[in-house]
């Protein structure tokens, strides 16, 4: 339970303060003073674990460096250096336990140091993941494993102990704190990294698979460094085994020799002061120094004396082991002694003896033996003396035993190898080679050799001969972990520098170009493949460009042509009936692409009916186009069969809703005006409301319950509704194009807008109010582009009775006279009372004299009257039109009759006089002539 509670201990920390730190009150706290209160915090619960470890089994569990490795990487760099630095500090000063002490406290700051790194550079302060997180605490922790082989290389069986018994549960219990808190953070803000998203970035598959080469270079270099490790530690072994076993060899026969040669010596130098030969002086010599034989050979190699009779006469050239001495008779031979190994003897190889021999004074050569008995007895003091506290590495040993393979050299003499545990087995094991057998409890690793008829054993325990091969191995496997951690992060340096960044920049140029910003150009030159790939978008974004404009080409040309085919469909020659004089019509569009959806139509249905109409379909380019075109042909088709106008939309409703799988639909206001009465009535099928305009008065909505649009809905009905428009009134249609043109704030131009521009001009010609509203729209609209197509419409009434006679005079004055005498007969016929002819002789006086001085003052022009009578409504009709400057005689304010004739201002009392007598009078200007109409009622 501690060691949960060890291990969680920094989620209860890190996991609330990092949620803490997303309430907006903390937001407002400077960064820096959050990031020194965050590494505060994490700096003493570094502290509190450090001195608050778990035992765990063997081995003990301190989490202290997984509160600063989640100060750094889950929070910022700053908390990072300073939780680091405040836990290094106390270790170092206050901490129990002075063998890590200092490496530790290194450790703990430089932790602080890398992951303040990581935070900034690595992670470009971002949070990692859980993964992330672990495997820096891994390496955070092999760092801090590393300090303590270095600063303990003196001590390095402590040092690998201390390893041994604790890294893996300190790298672990440290690594295994931070990602549960990592873990549980990503847990409850669902992020991405721990649910699984369905594309991942360049970088993190790089990442993934490169951890994955590190990882498997890591696996492959570590055995090959233990194999390596293992293969040098038991040559090393062996060869200190085969080392200490052949110098006691070599003692054994140095020892051995002195002696030998010491015994020779005096055996010459008594054998020279008795200067007797004879056997029994030999036998005595033999006797006295505890030697088997004593031999004096001549030159020729023969057995001159001896104390053993029988070899007298013995050649010393007719054997292997007695012929080796022949070579102190040999010049070539610098020394004048030698000293044989024990081994049989050539006159009889069963036996086996050790010999000396030293050339005497006299030529002769001296040579003594000892037997078996006596080498044994001799030499077995001088090898106890050789071996004593004579052993290999700390715990191991060196025997030396007999033929029966007792052991010599001991306190207790009595001990053989079997004794002690040691298998030998002299048939199958050689000399030389290496063994293991069990001695006192443990493995041992053991050689032995033959010197002198003895057996050299030397032995190391498995254990200790393991110990430097394990610790190479770790310190071999730690430091590997440092460099290929220093390695990966070399390589993802250098791989996002000089690829993933300009991959990014490249990907940035591409969004912006697959987002229509074909202007771009990539600029990214970090090397060779990279300027090429550089070069190469661009010349495709070139081509592409080249094949927009030829295609843009084709299409405008083909746009053009579309829109030449609309537009002609709709009536564009103004005045569209010239010699009509009841009426005037001008209209225009503007689409918001190269063809749009609105449209407007007007045609006479018979001599004293004229329909008009506006519509818009809903969408814009082709498809409305081609659906405009449809409804046109479709209400202009109904009107020709002289319908009622709402009877003409109710049809042509259910029309265009067959075979709309599209859905489209059509807003539509119609009228028909009957020119001669002046009764007009239309139907609205969701239409803006037109304007109309009463002479004399401004611009007034025509407001009417809409019905439903065209083609929205079968069996729908349409409203018929009726006014009377009068001589000088005149109705503006217009699309919502109009009212809902935007300016770049996505304010609308709307209909008080509207309204207020269309009666400051309401007085001028249709064809020039129009375009002036489109340049106001486009003014208000600035920058902005326009949306929706623009159409709009005037009909303009000036009548209902066509002009019966017409006669054309000069425009003079003494011309008037006839022009009265034209009228006159015109209202004789119709019976008109002398008052009235006299009434109306006036107004035609006071309009002609004005045409005749003012019309042409350049030079002579005509004066063309014109006379109607309507019989139902007894109302005559006066015209006057001259092709003089443009004059309108009616915007002349009415002169002040209260005053006298010298106080009024000069002109304007004709054209008052006029009206006063005349029902209605109205002027206009239309294909270059001044036109005056009057009506008067019989």
């Amino acid at each position: 339970m501690n060691v949960v509670i060890s291990i969680l201990s920094n989620s209860f920390v890190t996991v609330p303060l990092y949620f803490l730190l997303k309430h907006p009150k903390i937001k407002e706290i400077p960064y820096m003073w959050k990031q020194l209160a965050i590494g505060l915090i994490f700096g003493l619960l570094a502290i509190y674990n450090s001195d608050h470890g778990v035992a765990y089994l063997d081995g003990y569990i301190n989490v202290r460096d997984a509160s600063v490795v989640l100060s750094g990487l889950a929070f910022g760099a700053p908390a990072g250096l300073i939780s680091g630095f405040l836990s290094g500090l106390y270790r170092l000063i206050l901490g129990t336990g002075t063998y890590t002490r200092l490496a530790s406290s290194i450790a703990t700051m430089l932790i602080g140091v890398i992951c303040a790194i990581q935070r900034k550079y690595v992670l470009e302060g971002r949070r990692p993941s859980w993964i992330y997180g672990a495997g820096i605490t891994c390496v955070c922790e092999d760092i801090h494993m590393l300090l303590i082989c270095s600063f303990n290389m003196r001590e390095t069986a402590e040092a690998y102990s201390y390893i041994r018994n604790s890294s893996i549960r300190i790298v672990f219990g440290n690594a295994l704190s931070v990602a549960i808190a990592l873990l549980i953070i990503a847990m409850l803000r669902k992020d991405k990294e721990y649910y699984r998203e369905k594309g991942e970035r360049i970088t993190r598959i790089f990442t993934r698979y490169l951890v994955i080469c590190i990882t498997i270079a890591y696996c492959l270099t570590s055995l090959f460094t233990y194999r390596l490790q293992s293969d040098i530690s038991e040559a090393e072994v062996e060869g200190n085994i085969f080392r200490s076993i052949q110098e006691i060899k070599v003692d054994i026969l140095m020892s051995s020799k002195e002696e030998m040669l010491s015994i020779a010596k005096d055996i010459e130098e008594e054998y020279e002061k008795l200067g007797s030969s004879s056997i029994s002086t030999l036998k005595y010599l033999a006797d006295s120094h505890g030697v088997y034989d004593i031999n004096i050979i001549g030159s020729d190699g023969i057995v001159k004396r001896s104390n053993k009779p029988e070899i007298i006469g013995f050649d010393m050239n007719s054997g292997t082991q007695s012929r080796e001495f022949m070579r102190l008779f040999d010049e070539g031979w610098n020394n004048n002694e030698f000293v044989q190994e024990y081994g049989p003897v050539s006159e009889n190889g069963s036996i086996s003896r050790k010999y000396c021999g030293i050339l005497m004074r006299n030529g002769n050569l001296l040579q003594i033996g000892y037997s078996h008995d006596q080498f044994r007895e001799n030499l077995d003091e001088q090898i106890y003396s050789v071996i004593r506290n004579r052993h290999i590495g700390n715990r191991g040993f060196i025997f030396v035993c007999d033929e029966d393979k007792k052991i010599l050299a001991s306190e207790n003499q009595e001990y053989y190898l079997n004794d002690i545990g040691i298998r030998f087995d002299e048939k199958n094991m050689l000399p030389g080679n290496f063994y293991h057998s069990e001695y006192d409890g443990e493995i041992y690793i053991f050689s032995y050799i033959i010197s002198e008829g003895y057996y050299i054993f030397g032995g190391i325990p498995e254990a200790e001969a393991n110990y430097m091969r394990d610790f190479s191995t770790y310190f071999s496997i730690l430091l590997q972990i440092l460099v290929f951690t220093i390695l990966f992060f070399l390589l993802y340096f250098l791989v996002k520098r000089v690829i993933i960044k300009n991959l990014e920049t490249i990907n940035g140029n591409l969004s912006e170009i697959s987002n229509g910003n074909l202007d771009v150009k990539v600029d990214v030159h970090a090397s060779r493949e990279f300027s090429t790939l550089s070069e190469d978008i661009n010349k495709t974004v070139d081509t592409l460009k080249k094949y927009i404009r030829e295609a843009e080409s084709r299409i405008d040309a083909e746009l053009e042509y579309a829109k030449q085919i609309q537009f002609s469909a709709l009536p564009s020659v103004f005045p569209p009936y010239p010699d009509e004089e009841r009426f005037d019509v001008f209209a225009c569009m503007f689409t918001a692409k190269e063809v749009g959806g609105d449209f407007y139509d007007f045609y006479k249905i018979d001599e004293d009916r004229i329909a008009f109409l506006i519509a818009d379909v809903s969408g814009k380019g082709i498809p409305a186009s081609l659906f405009m075109m449809r409804a046109k042909t479709t209400i202009k088709d109904l009107a020709e069969q002289k319908l009622p106008v709402n009877e003409i939309l109710i049809e042509a409703n259910n029309r265009l809703c067959e075979g709309n799988e599209a859905g489209m639909f059509v807003t539509v206001f119609m009228a028909i005006a009957d020119l001669k009465t002046g009764k007009l009535t239309y139907a609205n099928a969701g239409h803006n409301p037109p304007l109309l305009l009463r002479k004399g008065g401004d611009f007034e909505f025509l407001r009417a319950r809409p019905g439903l649009v065209l083609a929205g809905m079968e069996g729908m009905p349409y409203r018929l509704n009726e006014i009377e428009i009068l001589p000088g009134d005149r109705i503006f249609l217009y699309t919502d194009g109009v009212t809902e043109a935007t300016d770049e704030s996505n304010n609308l131009f709307g209909e008080e807008l509207l309204h207020s521009f269309i009666n400051e001009h309401k007085d001028e010609l249709a064809k020039n109010l129009l375009p002036m509203l489109k340049k106001a729209i486009d003014g208000f609209a600035g920058n902005a582009p326009q949306f929706d197509d623009i159409t709009m419409l005037i009909f303009d009434y000036f009548g209902g009775i066509p002009m019966q006679e017409e006669k054309t005079f000069p425009a003079d004055i003494n011309a008037l006279p006839d022009v009265q005498s034209f009228f006159e007969s015109s209202l004789e016929k119709i019976g008109c009372s002398m008052k009235t002819m006299m009434a109306v002789s006036v107004a035609i006086e006071e309009i002609f004299v004005n045409v005749a001085h003012y019309a042409y003052p350049e030079g002579e022009g005509d004066v063309t009257v014109g006379f109607s009578y309507d019989s139902d409504s007894r109302t005559a009709g006066f015209r006057i039109r001259d092709k003089g400057i443009r004059f309108n005689p009616l915007e002349h304010k009415d002169p002040d009759i209260t005053l006298s004739a010298d106080e009024r201002s000069i002109g304007g009392l004709g054209i008052f006089i006029t009206r006063k007598t005349m029902d209605s009078v109205s002027y206009r200007y239309y294909k270059g002539e001044n036109i005056l109409t009057m009506k008067k009622r019989i």
